[in-house]
């Protein structure tokens, strides 16, 4: 276990095998280089990450952990991937600045907010949403696998459209909120489940 105290530049590299890497003053992921976490590696966000560019990779059952008192910016203004069997995991705060789309394929749970400011964020792997809200005014997609909504909230106020290329299932606890855009395509499923709003 590594916890860096100062800020953290990431700009490229694998962080691998076992254990748990900690950024408690600030996380940092820039240049074109991949950046690759993978074994059973977790990255802990704790403070404030900005991700400008370059993609992510999280294989094999690592994990990049945004906790509660972590914001973890996506800024990049280029079409950049998170991919990998692994998860991205969100406590905290999820806020998407960059104008290019984002395609995340590995499994995303959140149980903090998600900010969508302009640009697609597009979920492929599927994932839970367990608290939390999810707003615009930018793109919310889900493509390809299922996202389940077990609590929290879609807030379609501001502009937010979300597109399910994959299924999307709302359970009890689960709230939508305002005015807004819900497309269904190619013969994906939208489930309401007793007591979700």
């Amino acid at each position: 276990t590594l916890t860096v105290t100062g800020p953290t530049l990431w700009s490229g590299g694998t962080m691998d095998r076992t254990g748990t890497t900690t950024t408690a003053a600030g996380l940092i992921l820039s240049g074109t280089n991949p950046k690759i976490l993978a074994g059973s590696r977790t990255l802990v966000n704790s403070a404030a990450a900005v991700w400008t560019e370059g993609n992510l990779t999280i294989n094999d059952t690592a994990v990049l952990n945004n906790s509660a008192s972590g914001t973890f910016t996506d800024a990049n203004a280029a079409n950049v991937t998170i991919t990998g069997s692994g998860t991205f995991a969100n406590a905290g705060t999820f806020a998407k600045t960059g104008p290019g789309p984002t395609t995340v394929t590995t499994t995303f749970n959140t149980s903090g907010g998600v900010t969508i400011n302009q640009g697609t964020l597009q979920l492929t792997g599927g994932g839970t949403i367990t608290a939390g809200t999810i707003q615009g005014p930018g793109i919310f997609e889900i493509g390809g696998n299922t996202l389940t909504v077990n609590g929290g909230t879609f807030n379609m106020a501001g502009g937010l459209t979300a597109l399910t290329g994959g299924d999307l299932v709302f359970n009890a606890g689960a709230t939508v909120t305002n005015l807004g855009t819900l497309s269904i395509f190619n013969s994906h499923i939208l489930t309401l489940n007793s007591a979700a709003t």
